[in-house]
């Protein structure tokens, strides 16, 4: 468990499916089968037993809300062993700088783990919001693959 000055954040687990699928349930995003929500869960722990770092359930400290889903964790699709960043909030969490939040807290500690890592947030163009954090973070645009851009940098230059 982690503490930010605002939030409470906890590894993801299997007792927090439904906050999951609730929290990755969107109307701009495809309906998406309890079973691949199980299997995100699944190696969202096992990212934590492997590498040390994986997802968390963002709670609102205050209220103990469950408000957002996010982190860092090393990437399995890119051979290069890249960590990506990501976050994903509840509307109503969102605008309150509790995602930039939550990602300086997954990057300070994933500067303890592996600081010469890069790190890689992945952003759809029209997402404003999402470009305004990761560059705030101190991403750079690297490039645009498969419809998203793609930022990012060094763990050490963060």
């Amino acid at each position: 468990m982690t503490h930010t000055e605002r939030l409470t954040l906890v590894p993801v687990g299997p007792d927090d499916l439904d906050d999951w699928a609730r929290l990755y349930t969107a109307p701009d995003l495809p309906e998406v089968p309890m079973e691949r929500h199980m299997a995100g869960i699944q190696a969202n722990v096992e990212h934590w037993l492997n590498d040390g770092l994986g997802y968390w359930l963002v709670r609102d400290s205050l209220h103990d809300a469950p408000i957002g889903v996010g982190g860092v964790r090393r990437s399995k699709e890119l051979p290069d062993g890249a960590w990506s960043l990501y976050y994903r909030f509840a509307p109503e969490a969102q605008g309150q700088g509790y995602a930039e939040e939550m990602a300086r807290a997954g990057i300070a500690a994933l500067q303890l783990i592996d600081r010469d890592a890069e790190l890689r947030a992945a952003v759809r163009p029209g997402n404003a919001a999402s470009v305004a954090i990761a560059t705030g973070l101190g991403l750079q645009l690297d490039e645009e693959r498969d419809g998203v851009q793609v930022y990012t940098r060094k763990v050490s230059e963060l």
